[in-house]
């Protein structure tokens, strides 16, 4: 999973700043978490969420919005035996 640092134009946006996995990035205030993981370029369908010790179901990813002082773990989700 590759995490990249906000790469949207944010100089006319409200912004807020989230952790994600303990790094610190600055994103637009609107951002569901279904898009701040579309932001940072990660595969929707290959990870789970966890918000603030809370695990996060996929059906409430895009109505969550993000809030400022989030903490998000991101985890990529290995098949295998």
């Amino acid at each position: 999973m590759h995490l990249t640092k906000a790469p949207l134009d944010l100089k006319h946006v409200s912004t807020i700043t989230v952790s994600i996995n303990d790094q610190p990035y600055i994103i637009a205030e609107t951002l569901s978490i279904e898009g701040l993981l579309l932001a940072q370029n990660i595969a929707i369908n290959s990870v789970a969420v966890v918000c603030n010790s809370q695990v996060v179901t996929k059906g409430q990813w895009k109505e969550q919005r993000c809030i400022e002082g989030d903490s998000f773990e991101i985890f990529a989700v290995v098949a295998g035996g």
